[in-house]
């Protein structure tokens, strides 16, 4: 399950199991039709209920990808090794820029510094 809200600056998604099975496909729909909706570039991923090691995270971050965003913040339960962090999103630099954050106050807060 998963909620999708717009506001000002950014996009939030919050969820649980965002990139189980078909809904990591219709939360791109949803997003695009944010997206077209407004001139919002920036995503908060919530995802701190989110088992990574289980998920197929990395699928969904290049779906992500390939839509006209700047920036995606990602508000984890716990953070990604800085080394680990920097090697796996070396490979999406070109299209957006990602962060890492605990908690959801951060992550609005780079957001609203970036725009």
């Amino acid at each position: 399950m998963h909620k999708i809200k717009s506001k000002e600056d950014f996009i939030i998604i919050t969820g649980s199991n965002i990139i189980r099975n078909n809904e990591a496909k219709l939360i791109c729909e949803e997003l695009m039709i944010e997206l077209a909706n407004g001139h919002i570039t920036n995503l908060i991923l919530d995802v701190q209920s989110l088992d990574l090691d289980k998920s197929k995270f990395d699928i969904f971050i290049n779906y992500l990808s390939r839509m006209n965003l700047n920036c995606v913040a990602l508000v984890l339960p716990k953070l990604i090794s800085s080394l680990k962090f920097k090697l796996w999103k070396r490979k999406y630099n070109n299209y957006l820029e990602l962060k890492q954050f605990n908690n959801l106050n951060e992550a609005k807060q780079w957001i609203k510094e970036g725009s």
